[in-house]
């Protein structure tokens, strides 16, 4: 995967995260933007759309649960 930075478009790809809670994980191919990388390396902030997840839809994921749309 290309390096994650602020403003990209990615694609949600995990349905295991995804069933194992839907409050925070979007639906398989549920396309987002990076907003800034999580205290750990391989987390990524993302701004899903609204109503997707729970809240304002601005939730951490793994970056091997995500893969590039474009580069914003």
């Amino acid at each position: 995967m290309e390096k994650l930075q602020k403003g990209m478009r990615v694609r949600f790809t995990s349905h295991s995260l995804h069933n194992e809670d839907l409050r925070y994980y979007p639906p398989v191919g549920t396309v987002g933007e990076t907003v800034f990388p999580w205290m750990e390396e391989n987390r990524w902030f993302v701004q899903w759309p609204a109503g997707v997840t729970m809240g304002d839809g601005l939730w951490s994921a793994p970056i091997d649960a995500l893969e590039v749309v474009s580069n914003g």
